[in-house]
Protein backbone atom coordinates (compact mmCIF):
# COMPACT_ATOMS: atom_id res chain seq x y z
CA UNK A 1 0.00 0.00 0.00
CA UNK A 2 2.64 2.45 1.11
CA UNK A 3 4.71 1.72 -2.47
CA UNK A 4 1.68 2.42 -4.44
CA UNK A 5 0.99 5.72 -2.50
CA UNK A 6 4.49 6.83 -2.88
CA UNK A 7 4.46 6.01 -6.76
CA UNK A 8 1.40 8.64 -7.15
CA UNK A 9 3.03 11.10 -5.20
CA UNK A 10 6.07 10.31 -7.37
CA UNK A 11 3.52 10.86 -9.94
CA UNK A 12 1.75 14.17 -9.19
CA UNK A 13 5.17 15.67 -8.45
CA UNK A 14 6.34 15.02 -12.10
CA UNK A 15 3.71 16.50 -13.58
CA UNK A 16 3.50 19.56 -11.29
CA UNK A 17 7.04 19.82 -12.79
CA UNK A 18 6.70 18.81 -15.68
CA UNK A 19 3.83 21.81 -16.23
CA UNK A 20 5.91 24.26 -14.74
CA UNK A 21 8.85 23.29 -17.08
CA UNK A 22 5.94 23.60 -20.00
CA UNK A 23 4.75 27.23 -18.04
CA UNK A 24 7.96 28.99 -18.20
CA UNK A 25 9.21 27.86 -21.69
CA UNK A 26 5.86 28.98 -23.17
CA UNK A 27 6.68 31.84 -21.15
CA UNK A 28 9.52 32.29 -22.69
CA UNK A 29 8.96 32.23 -26.06
CA UNK A 30 5.96 34.23 -25.87
CA UNK A 31 6.94 37.31 -28.36
CA UNK A 32 5.12 40.70 -28.17
CA UNK A 33 5.60 42.69 -31.64
CA UNK A 34 3.76 45.61 -30.66
CA UNK A 35 6.78 48.85 -31.52
CA UNK A 36 6.36 50.50 -27.73
CA UNK A 37 9.68 51.29 -26.04
CA UNK A 38 9.38 51.50 -22.35
CA UNK A 39 11.51 53.38 -20.14
CA UNK A 40 12.07 54.14 -16.89
CA UNK A 41 14.90 55.52 -14.11
CA UNK A 42 15.85 53.07 -11.50
CA UNK A 43 12.61 50.82 -11.14
CA UNK A 44 11.97 48.66 -7.98
CA UNK A 45 12.40 44.98 -8.95
CA UNK A 46 8.71 44.61 -9.09
CA UNK A 47 8.05 47.54 -11.64
CA UNK A 48 11.33 45.49 -13.45
CA UNK A 49 8.57 42.53 -13.54
CA UNK A 50 5.87 43.64 -14.90
CA UNK A 51 7.88 45.98 -17.55
CA UNK A 52 9.86 42.63 -18.36
CA UNK A 53 6.82 40.80 -18.36
CA UNK A 54 5.47 42.98 -21.24
CA UNK A 55 8.30 41.66 -24.00
CA UNK A 56 8.49 44.90 -25.28
CA UNK A 57 11.98 46.78 -25.98
CA UNK A 58 12.55 48.66 -22.70
CA UNK A 59 15.47 51.68 -21.78
CA UNK A 60 16.77 51.25 -18.20
CA UNK A 61 18.03 55.08 -17.98
CA UNK A 62 20.93 55.54 -15.38
CA UNK A 63 21.10 51.96 -14.65
CA UNK A 64 24.93 51.77 -14.20
CA UNK A 65 25.06 54.60 -11.79
CA UNK A 66 23.92 52.05 -9.22
CA UNK A 67 26.19 49.48 -9.41
CA UNK A 68 28.89 49.93 -7.15
CA UNK A 69 32.54 49.84 -9.23
CA UNK A 70 31.00 49.94 -12.37
CA UNK A 71 29.94 53.64 -12.25
CA UNK A 72 33.43 54.78 -11.70
CA UNK A 73 33.72 53.40 -15.14
CA UNK A 74 31.41 55.50 -17.06
CA UNK A 75 33.21 57.45 -19.82
CA UNK A 76 36.28 55.69 -19.69
CA UNK A 77 37.89 54.65 -22.56
CA UNK A 78 37.64 50.67 -23.85
CA UNK A 79 41.45 49.79 -22.61
CA UNK A 80 41.05 51.41 -19.05
CA UNK A 81 37.48 49.61 -18.61
CA UNK A 82 39.18 45.93 -20.21
CA UNK A 83 41.83 46.54 -17.56
CA UNK A 84 39.47 47.03 -14.54
CA UNK A 85 37.05 44.36 -15.37
CA UNK A 86 39.60 41.53 -16.41
CA UNK A 87 39.81 38.71 -13.94
CA UNK A 88 37.97 41.38 -11.34
CA UNK A 89 36.19 38.70 -9.31
CA UNK A 90 34.05 40.89 -6.86
CA UNK A 91 32.96 43.13 -9.63
CA UNK A 92 31.99 39.72 -11.73
CA UNK A 93 30.06 38.48 -8.28
CA UNK A 94 28.22 41.72 -7.44
CA UNK A 95 27.04 41.77 -10.95
CA UNK A 96 25.89 38.06 -11.29
CA UNK A 97 24.81 38.08 -7.39
CA UNK A 98 23.27 41.46 -6.78
CA UNK A 99 23.01 44.03 -9.86
CA UNK A 100 21.41 41.50 -12.46
CA UNK A 101 19.05 39.63 -9.63
CA UNK A 102 16.33 42.05 -10.50
CA UNK A 103 16.24 41.15 -13.98
CA UNK A 104 16.96 37.08 -13.69
CA UNK A 105 14.94 34.43 -15.18
CA UNK A 106 13.57 31.59 -13.43
CA UNK A 107 15.62 28.34 -14.24
CA UNK A 108 19.04 30.62 -14.57
CA UNK A 109 22.09 28.76 -14.91
CA UNK A 110 24.21 31.52 -14.78
CA UNK A 111 24.75 35.15 -16.76
CA UNK A 112 27.10 35.54 -19.64
CA UNK A 113 28.65 38.90 -19.42
CA UNK A 114 31.33 40.12 -21.97
CA UNK A 115 32.67 43.86 -22.57
CA UNK A 116 33.31 44.83 -25.84
CA UNK A 117 33.53 48.05 -28.28
CA UNK A 118 32.10 48.70 -31.87
CA UNK A 119 32.93 51.48 -34.00
CA UNK A 120 30.82 50.55 -37.38
CA UNK A 121 28.72 52.99 -38.52
CA UNK A 122 25.01 52.19 -40.37
CA UNK A 123 26.70 52.14 -43.58
CA UNK A 124 29.19 49.35 -42.52
CA UNK A 125 27.03 46.78 -40.91
CA UNK A 126 25.89 43.10 -42.45
CA UNK A 127 22.70 43.57 -44.55
CA UNK A 128 20.35 41.79 -42.47
CA UNK A 129 19.65 42.71 -38.12
CA UNK A 130 20.69 40.25 -35.57
CA UNK A 131 17.67 38.48 -33.96
CA UNK A 132 17.36 38.15 -30.62
CA UNK A 133 17.98 34.64 -29.49
CA UNK A 134 18.27 34.63 -25.85
CA UNK A 135 15.46 34.85 -23.43
CA UNK A 136 17.07 37.69 -21.05
CA UNK A 137 19.82 40.11 -23.36
CA UNK A 138 20.88 43.52 -21.16
CA UNK A 139 23.16 45.97 -23.37
CA UNK A 140 24.65 48.75 -21.29
CA UNK A 141 26.76 51.71 -22.77
CA UNK A 142 30.29 52.69 -20.40
CA UNK A 143 31.25 55.49 -23.22
CA UNK A 144 30.55 56.61 -26.31
CA UNK A 145 27.04 56.93 -28.30
CA UNK A 146 25.54 53.57 -28.84
CA UNK A 147 22.69 53.46 -31.40
CA UNK A 148 20.03 50.78 -31.83
CA UNK A 149 17.51 50.25 -34.36
CA UNK A 150 14.54 47.51 -33.67
CA UNK A 151 12.48 45.91 -36.27
CA UNK A 152 9.28 44.26 -34.92
CA UNK A 153 8.99 40.98 -35.47
CA UNK A 154 6.19 41.02 -37.42
CA UNK A 155 8.48 41.38 -40.25
CA UNK A 156 10.03 38.01 -39.81
CA UNK A 157 9.31 37.03 -43.10
CA UNK A 158 10.52 40.12 -45.38
CA UNK A 159 13.57 39.79 -43.17
CA UNK A 160 14.33 35.95 -43.83
CA UNK A 161 13.30 36.50 -48.00
CA UNK A 162 15.82 39.40 -48.32
CA UNK A 163 19.16 39.56 -48.44
CA UNK A 164 20.01 42.80 -48.10
CA UNK A 165 17.52 44.10 -45.85
CA UNK A 166 19.17 47.44 -44.44
CA UNK A 167 18.74 48.63 -47.84
CA UNK A 168 15.09 48.13 -48.15
CA UNK A 169 14.80 49.27 -44.56
CA UNK A 170 16.57 52.68 -46.17
CA UNK A 171 14.91 52.88 -48.99
CA UNK A 172 11.28 51.98 -47.80
CA UNK A 173 10.93 53.23 -44.17
CA UNK A 174 7.63 53.73 -43.80
CA UNK A 175 6.69 49.77 -44.74
CA UNK A 176 8.36 48.92 -41.72
CA UNK A 177 7.48 49.02 -38.02
CA UNK A 178 10.96 50.43 -36.55
CA UNK A 179 12.55 52.58 -34.31
CA UNK A 180 15.94 53.78 -33.68
CA UNK A 181 17.13 54.92 -30.27
CA UNK A 182 20.31 56.21 -28.49
CA UNK A 183 22.19 53.82 -26.08
CA UNK A 184 23.81 56.37 -24.15
CA UNK A 185 26.54 56.08 -21.24
CA UNK A 186 25.01 54.91 -18.28
CA UNK A 187 22.03 53.48 -19.74
CA UNK A 188 20.94 49.93 -20.40
CA UNK A 189 18.56 48.36 -22.60
CA UNK A 190 16.33 45.20 -22.52
CA UNK A 191 16.11 43.17 -26.41
CA UNK A 192 13.09 41.01 -26.09
CA UNK A 193 12.97 37.32 -27.51
CA UNK A 194 12.74 37.57 -31.38
CA UNK A 195 13.25 40.94 -31.72
CA UNK A 196 14.81 42.29 -34.37
CA UNK A 197 17.44 44.93 -34.33
CA UNK A 198 20.88 46.69 -35.57
CA UNK A 199 23.67 48.19 -33.20
CA UNK A 200 26.30 50.55 -33.72
CA UNK A 201 27.94 53.49 -33.34
CA UNK A 202 25.89 56.39 -33.08
CA UNK A 203 29.01 58.67 -33.90
CA UNK A 204 30.59 58.92 -36.95
CA UNK A 205 34.21 57.66 -36.39
CA UNK A 206 33.97 57.11 -32.48
CA UNK A 207 33.41 53.79 -31.21
CA UNK A 208 31.19 52.86 -27.82
CA UNK A 209 31.40 50.19 -25.02
CA UNK A 210 28.90 48.20 -23.84
CA UNK A 211 28.77 45.57 -21.38
CA UNK A 212 26.56 42.78 -23.06
CA UNK A 213 24.83 40.14 -20.48
CA UNK A 214 23.00 37.42 -21.33
CA UNK A 215 20.86 35.13 -18.94
CA UNK A 216 21.93 31.60 -19.84
CA UNK A 217 18.51 29.16 -18.51
CA UNK A 218 18.39 25.57 -18.83
CA UNK A 219 16.35 26.02 -21.85
CA UNK A 220 19.63 27.61 -23.80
Amino acid sequence: MNLVICKYIGLVLFIVLLFILVSHYIDYNRINNDLNIQQSEHPIPEVINLMLEKKQPTMFRYELELWDGFDLLIGENYENIISVLKDNKILETNCQKLYLKPYELSLTKRWDIKCHKTSKSWNELNNNPIIENSYMHLIACFSGMGTICFISPKHKNEINNNKDFKNELTLNSDKYEHITIPLRPCNMIYIPFGWYYYIYSGVENEYCTLLDMKCITYFN
